[in-house]
């Protein structure tokens, strides 16, 4: 979120942990919000929580379509 972003830029990283982590508790579903949690985690050095948060976010990835079978040739 922009909120975790300033808080960040302005060097206040339990406040950025925590908007970040609010977004995550809001919509447990999307992966893009683990992710951008744990591209935190890495810049403030915290490989651990980093990790974690990359496990979740591949776990909430949609599962891969199936494929449908080829059409046969129009007569």
């Amino acid at each position: 979120s922009a909120l975790s972003e300033v808080y960040e830029s302005s060097r206040r990283l339990d406040d950025a942990e925590a908007a970040l982590q609010t977004i995550t508790r809001l919509q447990p579903n999307v992966a893009y919000h683990q992710y951008r949690l744990a591209k935190f985690y890495e810049r403030t050095g915290n490989a651990n929580k980093a990790h974690a948060a990359y496990v979740r976010a591949d776990n909430l990835k949609p599962q891969q379509q199936r494929k449908m079978r080829p059409l046969l040739p129009s007569r």
